[in-house]
């Protein structure tokens, strides 16, 4: 009884202990020196370059003006922009069953919501997309591909990041699967 309550024999207590620090000096090797999606050095990557997309589009639109439109939920897409950039309306254009209803993630203030369209404010005037997430992504089919449109519609961020910046009118062509409401 007295082994159990103390966790088993001395030998058994030392290979448990050897393996837990094994574990710890393998994790913090691979987040130290690694080039891994949880490494350090893919952290740090990851936030500057979530600094440098936000800094541009804040130093280039207006957000009374502006929508930021992201196919990807997150890493660099829909979450970043509602969190860092809360004075935006943000949308994920993809739709998804729930509750019966086809719906879309939407974020303004850092609040999520689910919407049935992209409901353009009035004022707006243009929409904001990570251009790499679609150029680089061969699933997400666009109704109109954005290597159809003229170079000054993308901004090139200070790391090599590409935006993709038009007309709010763009956006039914570009999206036709999704209800897209103009005010």
């Amino acid at each position: 009884m007295d082994t159990l309550c103390h966790g088993g024999s001395p030998a058994l207590r030392r290979w448990t202990v050897l393996a837990v620090a094994l574990l710890a000096m393998s994790n913090l090797c691979v987040f130290l020196f690694m080039n891994t999606a949880v490494s350090q050095k893919r952290i740090r990557l990851y936030e500057f370059e979530v600094q440098d997309i936000t800094s541009q589009i804040r130093r280039s639109c207006v957000p009374e003006e502006t929508i930021l439109v992201s196919a990807d939920f997150m890493f660099n897409g829909f979450r970043e922009f509602m969190f860092h950039l809360p004075e935006y309306h943000a949308y994920q254009p993809k739709s998804y069953l729930l509750e019966g209803h086809q719906q879309l993630f939407a974020g303004f203030h850092r609040q999520t919501e689910l919407v049935d369209a992209i409901r353009v404010p009035p004022g707006v005037k243009q929409f904001v997309l990570n251009a790499d997430q679609f150029l680089r992504n061969p699933d997400v089919k666009l109704g109109r591909a954005l290597d159809q449109y003229p170079p000054e519609n993308f901004v090139v961020t200070s790391s090599g990041l590409r935006l993709f910046r038009a007309s709010v009118q763009e956006l039914p062509r570009m999206f036709p699967a999704i209800h897209v409401e103009i005010k």
